[in-house]
Parts: C-alpha cells; sequence; structure tokens
C-alpha cells in the first residue's frame, strides 16, 4: 500500500488541486483562508530552501532565539490582477503515520523525527505575516470483508486524528504560531488522490500576527523573500499565460527534497 509516496507539503498542494470540484473545500484552501489568503485566487510556493536567501540570512543558526528552518515548506499568498500583495503566509507540515501493529493487537501513531514547533518558530524570522503549524495524520489503508473500505478508512482516520490529539502535543499561548491537524484516509488498490477520506483541518490554535514584524532585520528578510517570490511569480505566469490558479511555484526538484536532513530533536 501506498503512505504518502511524495512529501506531506506537496501532498497537500496536489490534493487542492487534483480535482476542480474539491479546490475550494479542501485542507490546504481551508488553512489559507484561516490564515487570511484568498483561495484560489493565490499563490502556493513549495520547499523553498532558506539558503536561497543569502543575501538576508543571519549568520548564526537562531535569530533572537529562533531557530532558522533549512526550508519552508509551504507559503503563500493573494494574487491581484496577477501580482502578489505583500501578505504573505507560512505553514511548516509534519507527518504522522496511523497503522496496525504486525500482532494486529493495537493501532500504533508514528510521529515525524520533529514535532515542527521550533521550525515553525524560525519561519518568524523571515517576517510571514502569520505561521501555521500543521500535522498531518496519515491513515494505513485496510479492508474487511463486512465493511464499505470508504466508511471504514474514514472511521480509522477518525480514531487516528483522535490519538494525536490524545498525545497533547505542548503548543504554548506564546508560540507565534497557529497549529492545526489533517487527517488522510485512504482506500486500499485505489490511488490516494482519488479514493480517501479529508478531514480537516482542526484548528487548535488561532494563527497570531507575526511578533517581529517591527524589527528592521526581519523587514531585510521579509523583502529578500517577497522580491524572490515575485520574481518567481512573473516568470511562471510568463510560461502559463497567468490562467491557471493559483499558481504553484516549486523550489526545490525531486533530487534536492530527497536530499533533505531530517531534524532529530523533538521540540
Amino acid at each position: 500500500m501506498r503512505y504518502l509516496y511524495k512529501t506531506p507539503e506537496e501532498e497537500l498542494v496536489d490534493l487542492s488541486l487534483e480535482e476542480p470540484t474539491l479546490l475550494i473545500l479542501s485542507p490546504l484552501a481551508r488553512i489559507f483562508q484561516c490564515l487570511g489568503v484568498s483561495f484560489p485566487g493565490c499563490w502556493i510556493g513549495i520547499r523553498m530552501l532558506t539558503t536561497s536567501l543569502k543575501a538576508s540570512l543571519p549568520s548564526d543558526e537562531r535569530f533572537n532565539g529562533y531557530k532558522i528552518p533549512g526550508d519552508f515548506d509551504i507559503i503563500g499568498g493573494s494574487l491581484s490582477d496577477g501580482a502578489p500583495s505583500e501578505y504573505m503566509i507560512g505553514i511548516e507540515v509534519k507527518r504522522f503515520r496511523y497503522f496496525y501493529s504486525a500482532d494486529k493487537c493495537s493501532w500504533i501513531l508514528k510521529g515525524p523525527g520533529s514535532y515542527g514547533r521550533g521550525q515553525a518558530r524560525g519561519y518568524s524570522v523571515f517576517g510571514f505575516n502569520k505561521v501555521m503549524l500543521c500535522h498531518f495524520v496519515v491513515a494505513e489503508p485496510i479492508q474487511h470483508p463486512d465493511y464499505n473500505p470508504h466508511l471504514l478508512n474514514a472511521a480509522v482516520i477518525a480514531d487516528g486524528i483522535a490519538a494525536l490529539r490524545r498525545k497533547k502535543i505542548p503548543i504554548a499561548a506564546r508560540d507565534p504560531f497557529g497549529y492545526c491537524i489533517i487527517g488522510w484516509s485512504q482506500v486500499p488498490h485505489k490511488d490516494p488522490l482519488h479514493a480517501g477520506s479529508l478531514p480537516g483541518p482542526d484548528i487548535i490554535k488561532s494563527a497570531p500576527e507575526n511578533p517581529l514584524m517591527a524589527d528592521m532585520n526581519v523587514q531585510t528578510f521579509r523583502r529578500n523573500l517577497f522580491e524572490q517570490v515575485r520574481g518567481k511569480i512573473k516568470d511562471a505566469a510568463c510560461h502559463n499565460n497567468n490562467e491557471s490558479m493559483p499558481i504553484i511555484l516549486r523550489f526545490q526538484n525531486e533530487a534536492d527534497v530527497n536530499k533533505k536532513k531530517t531534524d532529530g530533536g523533538r521540540d
């Protein structure tokens, strides 16, 4: 069976765009709307390396106590007449797997190496107006002769989300980001982009305004980021005749993604 055969952030974008009928109802669209970005009249950037912002990166790995993330999983903003507004949001994505144990006695929720709190805090350094930490729960596809596979797997992912909520991952009120959970079930032997359940986002904490926006260094980082995004959007519009909405900016190729190092700490 296939779990996410691409990275979670790419799946979130594809789940939003694969079927036009799901466009407005998709989890990613709803997260964007919660963060103040219109959908589908927007741009979406995937896997942007922070090293690409060389001119404005802090020399240290931390800035005012905030850890600098290696990349941005999902970033975005609204579009007006094909041009980006200066309002930008970021989403840090972490995947959890929910699967049946080998002895068939219990269900197991397996988390990532890091919950993503440190990386999500670091988005603030680059001047995003709002940031969301998204935990993406993916359930193992199962089948049973006595149950409809769609209903059964929808129930399984509901249990997976409940298991994650019971973990009570510590999200502090002072953390400069929001927090949500998305679930995704799959149906055995079906393309997971076309057969499954997409509950969420379950907004646990609303995203606050970025507390670092007044910092002059942060404003410099933000200008550098915005200029890169604007150039990328202009290039994409030239190739696509600006007919595709949202505009998707894929900053990394597949080889780059496979080389990404994971953070081993849980913060």
